[in-house]
């Protein structure tokens, strides 16, 4: 691991594309800016990766619910319509 001291508005730079700059010190609190091309993915290391995280979005429903009243409106309005049409 190398260990390096910058200063506020100091920078690291990784590689050609990527720059890494402290961009604000407060106590023991230090805000860093990083710029990256968009297909760098930044992670914070404390959170899990979220290509390893379960799916939490709901299912997708591909046919209403029966109980659904908009469902049972436009069935109405469909068969209202195919009376009609006869």
């Amino acid at each position: 691991m190398l260990v390096l001291s910058r200063k506020k508005e100091e920078q690291i730079k990784i590689g050609p594309d990527i720059t890494i700059t402290v961009v604000r010190i407060k106590g023991q609190s230090v805000r860093l800016g990083i710029d990256a091309p968009g297909d760098v993915r930044i992670l914070r290391a404390e959170l899990p990766d979220a290509a390893t995280m379960p799916d939490r979005r709901p299912p997708v429903r591909h046919t209403p619910r029966q109980d659904d009243p908009r469902y049972q409106v436009a069935s109405q309005r469909r068969l209202a319509a195919d009376s009609v049409a006869l």
